[in-house]
């Protein structure tokens, strides 16, 4: 087998030709977001000593949105044309828990409470097929346990925790946009895969493509960005 894009896409060793050539072409943009990067990541190293433990969940996750951040950077300038917005909307995700945590500690509470009532009801869900989930006896029994939980309540939604955060415009805009234009199996989707055939057809086809790189870009700017400002808010308030 050889390992061009032709057979393998993008795990092939053309993608890295691809990489240098939007490097190229969007150096200015790159550049921007490099720098921002690199002003979270130090920020992010240069936290040490004791802190509370609100904070630390909070920083938790706003390192998870930092390395989501570079996940989709990473991803669009391989010229992937819609697997960016999966791991953006994570990072969107993350920033809102971080600083919904920052502003609210007591969003842990309900943080807390949402992680069981997903646990409870997958476990529920599960039991339907456990003759065919191929796991053992003792596994079968911690699955019953878990399904067996007094149940509680849902108390927290994405939305919840972008508006504890201050961050109402950025779901409606970004994370619903993202939902929207690759994150979920969307009509919308779909148009980087459509592809116009020399004799009028129209066919599939998995090409490299820059047409949402700068939306990507600009994106995760605005997403680190609100995250190291609402982590110096942080700071400043003594929030630590």
């Amino acid at each position: 087998m050889t390992r061009t894009f032709k057979e393998l896409a993008f795990l092939s060793d053309d993608v890295e030709g691809v990489r240098g050539s939007m490097r190229v072409k969007f150096k200015d943009e790159f550049a921007v977001i490099e720098g921002v990067a690199n002003t979270a990541v130090a920020e992010l190293r240069g936290i040490s000593g004791t802190f509370n433990p609100n904070y630390l969940v909070g920083v938790a996750f706003w390192l998870r949105c930092v390395e989501a951040c570079q996940g989709a950077v990473l991803l669009t300038e391989r010229g992937l044309p819609t697997a960016p917005f999966a791991v953006l909307r994570t990072a969107l995700e993350c920033l809102f828990t971080a600083c919904a945590v920052w502003r609210k500690p007591e969003s842990i509470a309900r943080l807390e409470q949402q992680h069981h009532f997903e646990r409870i009801q997958q476990a529920q869900l599960m039991m339907k097929f456990q003759a065919t989930l191929g796991v053992t006896h003792e596994q079968i029994a911690l699955l019953k346990e878990i399904a067996s939980t007094p149940r509680v309540e849902k108390a927290w939604t994405v939305f919840d925790a972008a508006s504890a955060a201050g961050f109402e415009q950025l779901y409606q805009v970004a994370y619903r946009g993202l939902a929207l234009g690759g994150a979920h199996a969307s009509p919308r989707s779909l148009d980087d895969f459509w592809k116009d055939e020399d004799d009028g057809a129209v066919g599939l086809g998995l090409d490299p493509s820059d047409r949402q790189l700068t939306l990507v870009l600009n994106i995760v700017k605005t997403c680190l960005a609100s995250g190291m400002e609402r982590h110096r808010e942080a700071l400043a308030a003594g929030r630590i």
